[in-house]
């Protein structure tokens, strides 16, 4: 059976003892620039930039936020392994938490054509709306750039639903730190630097509940054993398999 949301995300989430799982490690600690929202990125950057300046961006990236020598080679929890999820993977699970996030607001707009109009931006995930695990998302506060629909809206509910995902993190737990801090990048620079933007306050079973649910919404792989986590590559890794 598929997920409410796996055709929103049109990929699949990596498994375990595939190649896409290590890949999706390697991407996550190594090549920031990959996934980082562009203003995280030096002006001008190019998606076609050669291996070498997007070396020397990731090795920037890596080092701004303390984390040239932390990794975490086997993501362990929900929470962590939703943060693997690729760019658009991402961006859509952030958009449906956005929206889940703003439920009562949204619930609110009756007018058929309003609504037609935040069908049009948001599409199935307004569905999420009346979803049982919408009710466990924290509830972020008005923003009047959610106020109409349109690319505005769009941005702002997405942004607010990484803050939730970022708020399923344990910032106590030491693995999931260097994941959070990555995970960061995700963001616009601005709102992770504005220490009074929104981020919800979860109990830990609370969150844990959450990222299962999430989890289980797009449809990821069953959580690894430890004995299949991936091997630790080495210092010397090559960056060759950088795309």
């Amino acid at each position: 059976m598929t997920s409410p949301l796996s055709d929103l995300l049109d990929e699949p989430g990596p498994c375990v003892g595939d190649p896409a799982w290590l890949r999706a490690i390697l991407v996550f600690n190594l090549s920031p620039a990959a996934y980082a929202d562009p203003s995280w990125l030096p002006h001008g950057w190019s998606p076609n930039a050669s291996r070498a300046q997007r070396r020397q961006a990731c090795e920037a990236l890596l080092a701004e936020r303390g984390l040239a020598e932390r990794f975490e080679w086997a993501p362990q929890g929900a929470a962590a392994r939703l943060m693997l999820l690729s760019v658009p993977g991402g961006a859509a699970l952030a958009l449906a938490v956005g929206v889940m996030a703003h439920r009562q607001r949204l619930r609110q707009v009756v007018r058929r054509e309003v609504l037609q109009q935040w069908r049009e931006v948001l599409g199935d995930r307004l569905d999420l709306l009346w979803s049982p695990l919408a009710e466990r998302v924290p509830t972020a506060p008005a923003r009047t750039a959610c106020a109409q629909p349109g690319t505005q809206a769009e941005a702002a509910l997405r942004e607010d639903g990484q803050a939730v995902l970022l708020a399923l993190l344990d910032p106590d737990d030491d693995g999931q730190v260097c994941v959070r801090q990555r995970a960061c990048l995700r963001m616009p620079r601005e709102r992770v630097l504005d220490l009074q933007a929104w981020m919800p306050r979860m109990a830990r079973p609370q969150a844990d509940a959450l990222a299962e649910g999430l989890a289980e919404l797009v449809g990821l792989p069953p959580e690894p054993s430890s004995s299949s986590s991936p091997p630790s590559p080495s210092r010397s890794t090559p960056w060759t398999w950088l795309s």
